[in-house]
């Protein structure tokens, strides 16, 4: 089946790697068993402290490397040898993105943590931002709860929601996103891969070409999913605003395919969702049930529903698209079905209504991360 099938799986804290990760201890372990190949950056003898994503493979590790850092940007680059060698190698990218400048806030009254809209906190006005640092402690891990409950040994009464301000106009949306650099690394990334090997001769397919696959936790929403027609549509709090999210935007310029949208491409029945998801452990600032799993509630606004796709595998298609080298097949989420909404935790799996996603996970299995994964199967000819 190597060779043949290629599963590649995308996760801020899967197999993409993660902050939180205890990357040097997994790497010995598993390359040692000889199950999976390629030693994770976040082993700072080999690459310093200089990455938060990783990649595993099965198939032997050619190459690994850093290719960019920037503030919270960061994507490292394997390459991989198939099976056949006449094939070619396969280049993989895991990407984790800046999470501040987190624009798709704006639309839902809340500030993004940029420049213009510092904290997370709602948004108070026209251009009155919700607040810096100590509305992040406040917001983000429900500081004001857990005093609350130490003070008082109670949980609080519920806030009444704020007034929010949404901000809806693009250009606003485009300078704050642009700020984050997102754009600017998959810019690298995309310069990078041009850089290896043609990806197409004179117009021709290439045999030996590479196949490339970028995958990880973009911090920011698809150009596919905010679509006019989707904000006429969308359950998720987005106040009609529509926008052509950077990231996604240049990729599918220069020829990567969404291969998750390839499959499902209608964003109202398979919306994708990969943040939030309920996770299992401490810590969070929302409800939390006293089940054997634990769940919490890892959101971080209360008065809207934050529910976006920010996880994706992409992969090269060329300039039309239609790479016959590499076909996605089948496409999933991987992870709880369990997410959350305005504080409250939703089973997407429950109702057609809310989601026709696919889910590996059940209600009560835990999840370690406040994201979903997601999972393509490829076909791979020569």
């Amino acid at each position: 089946e190597l060779g043949e099938r290629a599963a590649a799986s995308s996760s801020s804290s899967a197999a993409a790697g993660g902050r939180d990760d205890d990357t040097s201890s997994t790497s010995r372990s598993t390359t040692k068993r000889g199950i999976y190949h390629g030693s994770f950056p976040g082993n700072y003898r080999k690459f310093g402290r200089d990455a938060d994503v990783a990649i595993l493979s099965r198939h032997p590790v050619l190459e690994q490397k850093v290719i960019y850092r920037a503030r919270e940007n960061c994507i490292v680059r394997a390459v991989l040898r198939l099976p056949d060698g006449r094939r070619g190698p396969l280049v993989v990218y895991a990407v984790h993105l800046e999470y501040r400048y987190y624009s798709c806030y704006l639309p839902r009254g809340y500030s993004s943590d940029g420049d213009a809209y510092p904290g997370w906190g709602p948004i108070r006005g026209e251009g009155n931002s919700g607040g810096g640092l100590l509305s992040r402690w406040w917001h983000f891990g429900g500081l004001r709860r857990k005093i609350f409950r130490i003070w008082n040994d109670e949980e609080p009464e519920l806030e009444p929601e704020p007034e929010l301000h949404p901000v809806t106009d693009v250009e606003i949306l485009r300078r704050d996103n642009l700020a984050s650099g997102r754009p600017r690394a998959m810019q690298r990334l995309i310069d990078d891969a041009r850089s290896l090997a043609a990806l197409e001769d004179e117009g021709r397919r290439c045999a030996n070409a590479p196949v490339v696959i970028v995958m990880g936790d973009f911090n920011e929403p698809s150009c596919l999913d905010w679509t006019a027609d989707a904000a006429a549509r969308t359950t998720a709090d987005r106040n009609g605003a529509s926008y052509e999210w950077d990231t996604t935007a240049l990729l599918r310029r220069n020829g990567y395919v969404d291969s998750y949208r390839r499959l499902y491409p209608d964003p109202r029945t398979h919306p994708g969702y990969t943040w939030p998801a309920a996770a299992r452990g401490e810590g969070g600032g929302g409800e939390t049930t006293e089940t054997p799993t634990r769940m919490v509630a890892t959101d971080w606004i209360k008065g809207a529903d934050e529910r976006d796709r920010l996880d994706y595998i992409f992969y090269y298609g060329g300039d039309d698209g239609d790479n016959n080298r590499l076909v996605p097949t089948d496409a999933w989420i991987v992870g709880t079905p369990v997410t959350v909404v305005k504080g409250r935790f939703v089973d997407e799996s429950s109702s057609k209504e809310l989601s026709e996603d696919t889910f590996s996970y059940g209600v009560d299995d835990p999840w370690p991360s406040d994201h979903r994964a997601v999972m393509t199967v490829f076909e791979l000819s020569g």
